[in-house]
């Protein structure tokens, strides 16, 4: 029509006369597939078949992946909540509802123009609530608990707006303008951005000053009432359990000492001084020269009616001297090693060591050697190794020879001696005297048949055992025969844990690792109170061993220690939402007192207590949940976690450290006071 060739349409060309059609062009192989579809009556759009199934295995195989995923979690959140490894996917479901019903008051929510279209609205909306969202967590992030400023954002408009990235500009711009006014607080209290020119410039215009008002407790309590909720409450296993098993260890040990005899005294001190009557026939043993002497032993006491501490020490109470190779032990044997020598003794000797140049004394009445005396005398044929001094009191009574570096002979033969005098270990501290048969059996003590001096003999062997079978009884040092082998029973840190000293220890600590222990786990669950259980057990019997390292004790003290220094964690945490927190501070406050006022007693240990206290309470803040109430309130105690995760870690590090290697308990000399109060002339004589 306008001088321009029209296209002619290939469908038509039969129809144009005079023309031959234009003949078709060839199908390449995928509209060739898609016509055999369409013949076959499937649309062209469609997949083919091998599309289909790859696809339809696909999805099979990314469902099942899902369900998988779906199930571990499961099971991952059922495991740890069990375990107290809560994640806390509830309590920021809570937050998130919070927000949203927050940012839906009245006056919350901005309006930018009119209404949009019906096209738009969907788009509008989502990213209206996004802004929202995003605008509530921002003011929840800057919320402080001093004041609390928020500001309305009205932005109404005449004009109408359809461009919904226009009006999410617009409103972003107005809403950096308005915020640039806005007056924060500082760190201290103070205003930051006073001074600024938009400051003054906002403090100008009446119109549109913000309303300030006080900080918003609505909004803090119910995100406290959010986390409280959020946090799970567990049943206290690991309690109930301990306790349980505590009680069952604790009768049949009291069953067993109460029938084999080996029950202490009921009393107040540790031990107590008993003179033999000298005046009763058969009350005082005989000396060396068989005459009846008049000495004095250490009976064993126990306050709370239990065994005696060879008996508590036996079955795994915490004693250093079998944990570990003590410098203090090891001076004492070169001591007694350096009195007890013999002059010119061979080399490989059993019997003693030789004397150097450095061993007191004149000539021919150096070191000890053996006393005989005469057969003709009114003792008989006796015979022991003494120093020369001791043999010439004896010779004051009947007589007696002594020659310098010579050896009792000990064999079973007529030809032997007829030894009378022989080491006795009577006490725990590795003391070992010369003493007869009859003198050690009074004091209870252990009589070597098999040596001669205590230069030879090592009292940490037989103290140390466990139980009467002897299970990992220290071995003796080849070279020096008075010293163990490296005692290494590591394993008296932990065995305190479950046994105790006496029936009276028994109920109180029960007692109170119920009270104690059932609130902490109740909140804490079963992983996070065993770590603080145990840390503070060992913790506590750690620091006992570095300043009391010579005393037996045992029980589960420094354990229930820690427990009560994570409750008044937990109470200054959550101070502002617990009822009556000063009644309940002033009770926490005479629990501690009490139990430290028992600890002055024997086989209680106040070292245990006080670093169970210490490893409890750094324990406490490191593993206890906690509620936060607003967001300095959430800095601090996030700070003050991170600062004690290391601390808890040094802290395990130096105190083993300290017990181990450094052995130096001297730098206090008033440390015995905590462990013991002399209320009684001879109550702390063992300590």
């Amino acid at each position: 029509m306008d001088g321009r060739p029209t296209r002619r349409d290939p469908r038509n060309a039969a129809a144009a006369p005079g023309r031959p059609a234009n003949r078709p062009k060839p199908l390449n192989k995928y509209q060739a597939a898609a016509a055999r579809r369409k013949n076959d009556g499937v649309s062209p759009d469609s997949p083919s078949p091998v599309a289909r199934r790859t696809s339809t295995g696909m999805l099979t195989m990314r469902g099942a992946a899902i369900a998988t995923q779906a199930k571990a979690k499961d099971a991952g959140r059922g495991i740890a909540k069990w375990f107290g490894l809560v994640n806390y996917h509830e309590m920021n479901a809570m937050q998130r509802d919070y927000i949203h019903r927050k940012v839906e008051q009245r006056g919350m929510a901005p309006v930018i123009g009119a209404q949009p279209t019906h096209t738009t609205r969907n788009g509008f909306l989502q990213r209206q609530n996004a802004a929202m969202v995003q605008k509530a967590l921002k003011m929840a992030e800057s919320s402080d608990d001093d004041d609390d400023d928020e500001t309305e954002i009205t932005i109404a408009s005449n004009q109408f707006t359809r461009s919904v990235d226009e009006g999410v500009a617009h409103y972003l711009k107005i809403r950096n303008e308005e915020r640039q006014k806005d007056v924060k607080p500082g760190w201290l209290g103070g205003e930051l951005n006073r001074d600024r020119g938009s400051v003054r410039q906002y403090r100008t215009v009446g119109a549109t000053k913000p309303r300030r008002r006080k900080h918003s407790h609505i909004r803090d309590a119910t995100m406290v009432k959010a986390q409280l909720q959020a946090m799970p409450t567990f049943y206290p296993w690991f309690i109930n359990g301990i306790t349980s098993l505590q009680l069952m260890i604790g009768l049949l040990m009291f069953a067993h000492a109460q029938t084999s005899g080996r029950f202490a005294e009921l009393g107040l001190a540790p031990t107590k001084l008993e003179n033999c009557d000298i005046d009763a026939i058969g009350a005082c043993p005989d000396d060396f020269l068989g005459a009846p002497e008049l000495i004095n032993r250490t009976i064993d006491q126990n306050w709370s009616w239990g065994p005696d501490p060879r008996y508590l020490l036996e079955y795994g109470s915490k004693f250093s001297l079998c944990m570990r190779d003590d410098t203090s032990l090891r001076l004492v044997a070169a001591r007694v090693r350096a009195e007890q020598c013999i002059v010119n003794a061979a080399i490989d000797s059993t019997v003693g060591y030789r004397c150097d140049e450095a061993t007191p004394g004149d000539v021919g009445e150096r070191g000890f050697a053996c006393c005989r005396t005469a057969a003709s005398s009114a003792a008989g044929l006796r015979a022991g190794m003494t120093s020369f001094d001791e043999c010439a009191v004896y010779n004051q009574t009947v007589p007696t020879s002594w020659t310098e570096g010579d050896v009792c002979d000990d064999s079973s033969g007529s030809s032997g001696d007829f030894i009378v005098i022989r080491p006795c270990c009577s006490n725990l501290d590795n003391t070992c005297e010369m003493l007869t048969e009859a003198q050690c059996n009074f004091k209870s003590g252990v009589w070597h048949t098999d040596k001669l001096l205590c230069a030879d003999v090592s009292c940490v062997l037989s103290n140390c055992k466990f139980t009467e079978y002897n299970w990992d009884e220290p071995k003796p040092n080849p070279t020096f025969r008075n010293e163990p082998l490296d005692p290494d029973q590591w394993w008296r840190f932990f065995s305190p844990l479950l046994i105790h000293a006496g029936v009276g220890q028994l109920v109180l600590v029960m007692c109170v690792q119920y009270y104690a222990g059932k609130a902490v786990e109740t909140q804490a669950g079963f992983l996070r109170t065993f770590l603080i259980y145990i840390i503070s057990g060992v913790g506590g019997y750690v620091l006992s061993g570095i300043f009391s390292p010579q005393t037996v004790s045992t029980g589960a003290d420094p354990a229930v220690y820690g427990l009560l220094g994570v409750m008044m964690v937990e109470l200054f945490q959550a101070w502002q939402i617990v009822p009556d927190a000063v009644t309940q501070l002033v009770k926490l406050l005479v629990i501690i007192g009490a139990s430290l006022l028992v600890g002055t007693f024997p086989f209680v240990d106040n070292w245990s207590h006080v670093g169970g206290f210490f490893f409890g309470v750094v324990s406490g803040i490191v593993f206890l949940p906690y509620i936060t109430f607003g967001k300095w309130d959430a800095r601090r105690k996030r700070l003050l976690l991170v600062l004690c995760i290391p601390s808890l870690v040094v802290m395990i590090i130096v105190s083993w450290l300290t017990f181990y290697l450094i052995q130096n308990t001297e730098v206090c000399t008033w440390c015995h006071y905590l462990n013991c109060v002399p209320y009684t002339d001879d109550f702390c004589t063992s300590y």
